[in-house]
């Protein structure tokens, strides 16, 4: 076994005869001279200026190192992209059919019975794409505004979210668009999820307060724009109306007073795409403030309430689940909701320290935000002709 090297003798390098190691000789105040650097790269520096030699030969080389893949090919990335395109496509789809995406779907096909055991089974038989080509043509431009539109609420929500949980440092996705082109508006909305447990008490209502405040601030210029150019003197038409939540209601006997009589109903045939759009981003801002769950709305019961927002959110479930049991039909659209939220659990999830004080400007502002469900949300939703 070979006598271990003395001190500054580099291997393959004998140490010259005469000369004492470089870093036993180094003056200490060589770490002093150079706080920006760690004691290691002020040994090498010392080494290689005694020694004349390159950093390559003092430090190991990490060699066969393999590529960083770029960010755009992540599967974290590709998702919400994909995503993101689709429901452009499917929220210009929708609003280029006039909002009626299944009419004019169904009637491209041409059905015949099939008779099953004495049972007729409607099945295509031929299929005629004419009269959706010529609506798709004749209202492009109506569609590409409703999609504009309704895309630019979603990402402001979303990144209302996005952006504060970066802020603190919170691990979440970026926002997911759910398409669904069968639908009026052509999206069920989007989605954030986020490690949420390890935000405190005053992180999580920000990430929480963000969205609904952002998405407002855009749905509430769009839905005035819509309002603005609504003719209420065409007959009602095109199958479907929308209910109006009382901020919409008193919005228009603003801009038309008198125009809506008792009614309060807006039919599909005399609006526009803004008027839809701003309509269904206050929908989905209701909807997300609601009191209940890891919604928005839960998360700012829970950092005001603390546990004691459980028993709201439970009660608020339970008067949720009532009131659809007592008007079955007219409200069977929330259902897919409900049943979400109870999949989820009522209760939110405490936080990673449910002590932090959140001052007295997010007290007030929380409780004012609960405003927002009452006065942006109606049961009813969409009325069938």
């Amino acid at each position: 076994m070979n006598p271990p090297s003395p001190a500054g003798e580099l291997p393959g390098r004998p140490l010259e005869s005469g000369s004492a190691a470089p870093l036993a000789n180094a003056p200490v105040s060589s770490l002093d001279e150079h706080p920006e650097k760690t004691p290691l790269e002020v040994g090498v520096d010392l080494v290689v200026a005694a020694e004349g030699i390159s950093p390559e030969e003092v430090l190991p080389q990490v060699k066969d190192r393999p590529p960083r893949r770029p960010l755009i090919f992540s599967r974290r990335v590709q998702l919400p992209v994909v995503l993101f395109l689709l429901t452009c496509f499917s929220t210009w789809f929708a609003g280029a059919t006039l909002w009626m995406p299944v009419h004019y779907l169904y009637y491209s096909v041409g059905w015949q019975d099939l008779v099953l055991f004495g049972v007729a089974i409607p099945i295509p038989a031929s299929l005629d794409f004419m009269g959706l080509r010529q609506v798709l043509y004749a209202h492009w431009w109506d569609g590409l505004i409703f999609m504009i539109c309704v895309q630019l609420i979603l990402f402001s929500h979303e990144m209302g979210h996005y952006l504060y949980a970066l802020y603190y440092r919170v691990r979440c996705t970026l926002p997911i668009f759910i398409p669904l082109p069968i639908a009026p508006t052509g999206t069920m909305g989007a989605v954030i999820a986020m490690e949420g447990h390890k935000a405190n008490r005053k992180q999580i209502f920000d990430i929480g307060i963000g969205g609904p405040i952002a998405g407002l601030c855009l749905a509430v210029p769009i839905l005035w724009l819509g309002a603005r150019d609504l003719n209420l003197d065409a007959p009602p038409g095109g199958g479907l109306a929308m209910d109006l939540p009382p901020a919409i209601r008193w919005l228009i006997d603003t801009l038309h007073p008198g125009k809506l009589g008792e009614t309060n109903l807006v039919w599909f045939s005399q609006a526009n795409s803004c008027f839809i759009a701003g309509w269904f981003g206050f929908i989905l801002t209701a909807l997300n403030m609601m009191p209940v769950s890891q919604l928005d709305g839960g998360h700012v019961t829970y950092t005001l309430w603390g546990k004691g927002a459980h028993w709201v959110a439970r009660a608020f479930m339970v008067f949720v689940v009532a009131y659809m049991a007592f008007d079955w039909p007219a409200h069977s659209a929330g259902v897919l909701m409900a049943v979400l939220v109870l999949f989820i659990g009522t209760d939110h999830p405490p936080t990673s320290d449910d002590k932090v004080p959140i001052g007295w400007f997010r007290c007030v502002l929380g409780h004012a935000s609960l405003i927002i469900p009452i006065i942006c949300f109606t049961p009813k939703l969409l009325v069938f002709e």
